[in-house]
């Protein structure tokens, strides 16, 4: 059974920031709001429609979007997000399966 996965991390700040750090990367690839979720809310609602039941979708997350990111999952349609640390301890990655 062949199943998609999806993986993303956009940058959580403002133009401003990341134009001093001189990167010149397309925006719509690294911006993602001021919170960070402006690519993953969506992510998440396409995942479910693109996803067979048992599929997985896996999210890098920054440092201080744990909690945020749990709470766009809905319970009625994945099951428990698991949090996957990086190697210092940092939430990393959230993945969940759809139901």
């Amino acid at each position: 059974m062949r199943r998609c996965r999806a993986v993303t991390r956009p940058f959580a700040g403002d133009r401003v920031r990341l134009a001093r750090l001189r990167l010149s990367l397309c925006g719509v690839a690294v911006f993602a709001g001021e919170h960070g979720l402006d690519v993953i809310r969506p992510l998440i609602e396409q995942a479910h429609v693109a996803l067979k039941p048992g599929g997985w979708l896996a999210v890098e997350i920054g440092y201080s979007m744990r909690d945020a990111v749990l709470a766009l999952f809905d319970p009625t349609m994945w099951d428990e997000p698991m949090v996957v640390p990086d190697l210092q301890g940092i939430p990393r990655v959230i993945a969940a399966r759809k139901r």
